[in-house]
Order: structure tokens, then sequence, then C-alpha cells
């Protein structure tokens, strides 16, 4: 007897893996990612297009996070994007959402070092904010991709006009001194390697 029918359907291939409750509504299947390749796509493509197209851009944002919903820093991404264009209402909700999946201390300093390296001197207080931290990073380009995604989180918790890190990379404190814009944030890295200042420190 074939049974055939009373078969489950077979999932449709663009369901995405970890589907976010905030991303579903008002997406087509075709709008949403196929595999972390494509999430990684949109996710670059919003980072990119924010400063001047923030509704496409949290659209972006919340279709990568359809495909895994513990992507932090498409969460950070997100935030900062409804930040940036007054979406104060849905800046809250995307707050409250981050803790609840990653916890209350989310946006705790020592959380955010975690994946960088040891911090030695944080200041964030004032209109200057500073740090210094200890990186497992060697190279000039290396820092930079590891700075530019310290500051994309950072922005969300301080404020200023720029933002000073010292990267230490060696036991004699040598390592690179940069100076983030803030206000302006560079959300894609070849735009952050031209508008950040950085020396080399012996």
């Amino acid at each position: 007897m074939d049974d055939s029918s009373t078969q489950a359907p077979t999932p449709s291939p663009h369901t995405p893996r970890a589907v976010s409750s905030l991303a579903e509504d008002g997406f087509s299947s075709e709008e949403l990612p196929q595999d972390y390749a494509d999430a990684q796509r949109m996710q670059d493509e919003a980072r990119e297009m924010c400063g001047r197209h923030g509704s496409q851009a949290t659209r972006l944002y919340l279709a990568a996070l359809s495909f895994n919903k513990h992507n932090i820093d498409a969460w950070y991404g997100l935030l900062h994007c409804y930040e940036q264009h007054g979406m104060h209402e849905e800046a809250v909700r995307t707050r409250q959402t981050m803790r609840e999946i990653f916890g209350e201390d989310v946006f705790d300093m020592e959380e955010i070092f975690s994946d960088y390296g040891d911090v030695e001197y944080l200041d964030v207080s004032g209109d200057a904010p500073r740090v210094t931290y200890y990186s497992q990073k060697g190279t000039e380009e290396d820092i930079l991709r590891e700075v530019h995604g310290l500051s994309r989180r950072l922005r969300s918790t301080v404020s200023g006009r720029s933002l000073t890190v010292y990267a230490l990379t060696g036991a004699d404190r040598s390592g690179y001194l940069l100076t983030v814009p803030l206000e302006e944030f560079p959300e894609d890295f070849r735009a952050f390697q031209r508008e950040v200042t950085v020396t080399a420190v012996e």
C-alpha cells in the first residue's frame, strides 16, 4: 500500500535553519538566506548601506538573523542602524531581544572584550573614550580588522566623536594606537581602513 500521502512534506529549500521571530514578518522565502555565505553577504551589504539607506539595511540585518539568531555582530549592526536613524522603539526592542538571547551582561564591557583580549585600561564615561587591551593579533591589518569589530560593538555603549584604542601586541608594550571615528562610523572594513588613524608604537 502506498502511504506517500501521509508522509511529512519535504522542507522548502528556502526554510532558514534558525528563524528568529523578529525576522519572519513580511519576508518572502526568496528574501531569506539559503546558507551561511548568503547570510554573510546580506550582513555585509547591510553594513555598507546603513548610513544611507536605513530601512533597507535593517531589513537585510533581519534577514541575516533569520538564518542564525546568535550572530551577535549582526545584532550589534542592527541596533546601531536603528539608533543612527532615530528608530528608538525598535532599538529598545532590539536591546531587550539581545539580552534575552545573550544574557543580561551582553552590553557589559568585559563581555564585549571577551572575544578580543584582556583589558588593561578602560575609560568610556566621558566624551573621549579610551581603551587599552592586549591583542592576540600581530599584523597591522589583523589589528585593524579586530578593532573594527570591537568598535562596532562598543559604539552602542559609548559616546564621543572618536574612540582611542591602544592594542598591545608585545611584552615591551609595542603595538598599535588607533583613533576611530564614532559619529560617522565606517561600517565597511575598507572604508574603516581609510578613515581610522593608525600609529605603530615600537
